[in-house]
């Protein structure tokens, strides 16, 4: 049997990502942040070598600072104000890019070869990884549409008894990303481990509540809203909305959801697909992750050794 590669950084990173010169104003940087709606970026000298890393907090701070103290000139004017750059090569593992993202400042890891920029990852990048997933990150509109093409393929083997139930339920809790099924009544059928996970939920205690546990108490109606939309067109289309953790705390996250059909075609209630929209929640989820991730490669490694002795 073919052993499985190690995922390395090259694996997730985002490649060429954007940057900016040191001999920017801060008007032309800020054009760059709001048309590429980025949140850090990389400060380069001429020679490209990478000064520190600007966010988007730190760049409304220059223009306060800018215009108190009546300032001109350039992003050099502030080089001292840029947070440290961590760096990591293409081909180191996972699990020390995991490290150095909760040392990093603005929770971003750049990824170099030489002394050239070729990568950078951040925590979206890397909580497919921490779900088990080799697939980078993809727009929720492809990954639903993904998810549905493969649910409506398992749901027509199931029908032929090609496929056995527990396949369905292994593609539906192995997604990356958080996924749950209701009735038309809302009733919780199906909901995933990264859903629980997320929502701070022991494994199945999802089950058999209700739908407006998954949502904020603002957002009860629209949820009850979308269930009649999904009936009627088969289809909600993504949108920004507000989940409920166990402890009743409000998550930002982007939803896209669709009919689900029963092995004979009938229409049996919804699907949906969840991601995190909130950079803040998605690095307390990695921090939680991190203890999960090396639990579990204590265990394994534990059990490993138990084998050989």
């Amino acid at each position: 049997m073919k052993k499985p590669r190690n995922l390395t950084v090259a694996d997730f990173m985002t490649k060429n990502p954007i940057s900016v010169r040191f001999d920017m104003s801060l008007e032309e940087v800020e054009k760059i942040f709001e048309h590429n709606r980025l949140t850090a970026v990389p400060v380069l000298d001429p020679f490209s070598r990478i000064l520190g890393v600007i966010t988007d907090f730190m760049l409304v701070k220059m223009f306060l600072q800018k215009t108190s103290k009546k300032m001109t000139g350039n992003l050099l004017s502030f080089i001292e104000d840029l947070d440290p750059i961590l760096t990591i090569s293409e081909g180191d593992s996972m699990q020390e890019a995991f490290k150095l993202m909760l040392r990093s400042p603005n929770h971003r890891v750049f990824v170099v070869r030489g002394e050239e920029l070729v990568g950078a990852l951040s925590p979206k990048d890397l909580l497919p990884h921490l779900a088990g997933s080799e697939r980078g990150q993809r727009s929720i509109q492809d990954e639903l549409l993904s998810a549905q093409k493969e649910i409506l393929k398992l749901s027509g083997e199931l029908a032929t008894a090609k496929k056995s139930l527990v396949t369905y339920k292994k593609f539906f809790d192995d997604s990356p990303f958080m996924m749950h099924s209701v009735d038309w009544d809302g009733n919780i059928l199906m909901a995933n481990k990264m859903l629980h996970f997320t929502l701070g939920y022991n494994d199945r205690e999802l089950i058999g509540k209700s739908v407006n546990d998954l949502y904020s108490h603002q957002n009860h109606q629209e949820a009850k809203d979308g269930l009649e939309r999904i009936r009627v067109l088969g289809f909600h289309p993504p949108v920004s909305t507000l989940m409920a953790t166990k402890r009743k705390e409000a998550i930002k996250v982007d939803v896209a959801s669709m009919v689900r059909r029963d092995e004979n075609g009938v229409m049996i209630g919804t699907i949906s697909i969840t991601r995190l929209t909130d950079n803040n929640n998605m690095m307390s989820i990695l921090r939680q992750a991190a203890h999960m991730f090396e639990l579990d490669s204590s265990i394994k490694t534990g059990q490993r050794k138990k084998a050989k002795s």
